[in-house]
């Protein structure tokens, strides 16, 4: 056998790699959705809209969440995934 692969080695590589899988399941866990919040996948969800909707009616759509996101101080992560929505309408209608 080689003469680095001695026990303290495996020792080493059996707790990085424990470690590595502890950190990885932790950050996945906390980087998932909430339990009471909806995490629509498409643009025209988070928005309100329907997917074939004119820039106008998901610009006002996007206005009034943009209200509604500065009225509530603690919708910092509602704000992203609005700016997100309405940067992909503006992507599809072309105008980015």
């Amino acid at each position: 056998m080689a003469d680095w692969l001695d026990y303290q080695t495996v020792a080493l590589v059996v707790i990085f790699a424990l470690g590595f899988g502890i950190v990885w399941w932790v950050l996945n866990v906390r980087g998932g959705a909430s339990a009471g919040a909806a995490t629509p996948n498409e643009w025209h969800e988070i928005l309100g809209v329907r997917p074939d909707a004119p820039f106008d009616e998901v610009s006002r759509a996007y206005q009034a969440l943009l209200a509604r996101c500065a009225a509530d101080k603690t919708a910092k992560p509602e704000r992203a995934a609005v700016e997100w929505a309405f940067s992909m309408a503006r992507r599809r209608h072309g105008l980015s």
